[in-house]
């Protein structure tokens, strides 16, 4: 039996029309699951009152790493039982090497500001030896050199 190109168009489109007209299901509100209680204990002084809580384990280690980064291998399981300075874990070392790089360009920054710094100083120690500067101009000076300092300090810390 062959259909012709007609009869076929017909016979789609009266499908799509009823498809079209049959009513939309409401959406499904989300399954409310149970939650399992034990009764711990009751006392005399109880009367239908109940307490939230949480049981944990009785010694907890809060261990963690030192840095972020991506976990590329997980050595051990959950639950495993470990010993010191064995490796739980290791870390992806792109972001560590980002961070060695720019505390490195930090120190070299500072060093540089630290640099700028002096030889201002010195300048205006010039130019206020032939009145042509201020002491205010000077101590503003020197405040900056001990910023710059600092900052070279807290960089080459940093860095460590």
């Amino acid at each position: 039996m062959t259909l012709n190109p007609k009869t076929l168009a017909l016979t789609l489109i009266a499908v799509c029309a009823v498809a079209a007209c049959s009513r939309a299901e409401p959406p499904q509100h989300e399954e409310v699951r149970p939650v399992r209680t034990i009764i711990a204990g009751q006392t005399a002084g109880t009367v239908g009152a109940s307490y939230s809580g949480e049981i944990r384990a009785r010694y907890e280690s809060r261990l963690g790493f030192r840095t972020g980064g991506k976990i590329v291998a997980r050595l051990v399981d959950v639950g495993a039982h470990v010993k010191r300075g064995q490796v739980l874990l290791r870390l992806d070392p792109t972001q560590e090497a980002l961070q060695v790089t720019a505390a490195a360009a930090d120190v070299d920054a500072a060093r540089s500001r630290v640099a700028q710094a002096r030889v201002d100083v010195k300048r205006i120690e010039q130019l206020l030896a032939r009145s042509f500067a201020s002491q205010a101009e000077l101590d503003q000076q020197r405040l900056a050199l001990d910023q710059s300092e600092a900052q070279l300090r807290s960089a080459r810390r940093a860095r460590s």
